[in-house]
């Protein structure tokens, strides 16, 4: 992992460091439209399964890999879902986008780490209100899981 590296401890320690952290890379803008074309659609279209394998490809070196092979059209709408969000953790691991994927298809609690997994339930889908919008609007109800104040 050296996708971001720091100046020196020094400039670190002293907030001098300017990390070049991406906020889009094409490899994610074309996992969003393959995700956002496959729930458009029902299923996969060409167009969507040939955006994840230009991202298997430019990740295989462009040499077929039978270890891990290419996406097709036979896949069902949810194989096809599932195999995307993989495939997302897999080319953005360390850029931050994970728990957000997680969250967002509601699938943090089937794949946790069993140890943990005793302790999830749907209140992790969701942060705090905070106390300040709860006294501006007394209308508002505090999300599942946590104290009412």
């Amino acid at each position: 992992m050296r996708k971001f590296l720091y100046d020196s401890r020094g400039n670190l320690e002293r907030l001098l460091s300017t990390p070049n952290i991406p906020i889009l890379r094409y490899a994610d803008i074309l996992l969003m439209y393959a995700e956002a074309s496959n729930m458009a659609n029902g299923g996969p279209t060409p167009e969507a399964v040939d955006a994840v394998n230009q991202v298997i490809d430019r990740a295989n070196g462009h040499v077929d890999n039978p270890n891990y092979p290419k996406l097709t059209m036979s896949m069902t709408a949810q194989e096809f879902d599932a195999a995307v969000i993989n495939e997302r953790n897999y080319e953005l691991c360390f850029e931050f986008d994970r728990w957000h994927d997680l969250v967002r298809k509601r699938i943090l609690c089937d794949v946790v780490n069993p140890d943990v997994k005793v302790n999830c339930d749907d209140n992790d889908y969701l942060f705090p209100i905070p106390q300040a919008d709860l006294r501006l609007n007394p209308l508002l109800d505090q999300n599942p899981g946590y104290p009412i104040p």
